[in-house]
């Protein structure tokens, strides 16, 4: 029998292959901010607020939905500077009226007992406490909704239950 000559090379590239099918795999993995985003849960206020602005979008085309911590509201904002300044009273009013009617407010009273915006933030078809707390929470919710219409000009503001509206004008 001839014995079988190994090239130093060969040896190398056993050795190299050998290292890279036992080595453990390597990873980056996600850093401190992302494993934070990935452990966090979203809250009823936080998809309350997606689903408010997706519905606000909808309608207007235009708009999102956030909350205020300091004067704890929920905010209906919808922002336009392309309309002239003659026209923006009456854009303004038009949206309120368009944000009340698609949440289901007729005459400033809540159809049914509460806005269909608060229902975005409850569960779906699981009540917590009994339906009495629901309802009494769910129209102090309606009352935490306030509707911002800011232009280059002006600056309409108005509750989401309700008829009227009030002008805050800008200070140039």
């Amino acid at each position: 029998m001839v014995p079988i000559r190994v090239s130093k090379f060969m040896k190398q590239l056993s050795l190299c292959a050998l290292l890279a099918l036992f080595a453990p795999p390597a990873s980056g993995g996600p850093d401190a901010t992302t494993n934070y985003l990935m452990n966090t849960p979203a809250t009823l206020m936080d998809f309350g607020l997606y689903k408010l602005s997706l519905r606000i979008q909808s309608v207007l085309g235009k708009g999102f939905a956030s909350y205020d911590w300091d004067t704890n509201e929920i905010l209906i904002l919808v922002i336009d500077f392309s309309t002239p300044a003659d026209q923006v009273k009456q854009m303004c009013v038009d949206t309120i009226a368009d944000i009340r009617f698609a949440a289901n407010v007729r005459d400033g009273a809540a159809v049914g007992g509460y806005s269909n915006f608060s229902r975005f933030f409850s569960h779906e078809g699981f009540v917590k406490g009994g339906m009495e707390q629901h309802t009494e929470r769910m129209i102090d919710l309606d009352k935490k909704f306030h509707i911002n219409c800011v232009t280059g000009h002006d600056t309409y503001e108005a509750p989401l239950v309700g008829t009227g509206y009030s002008l805050r004008v800008s200070q140039d």
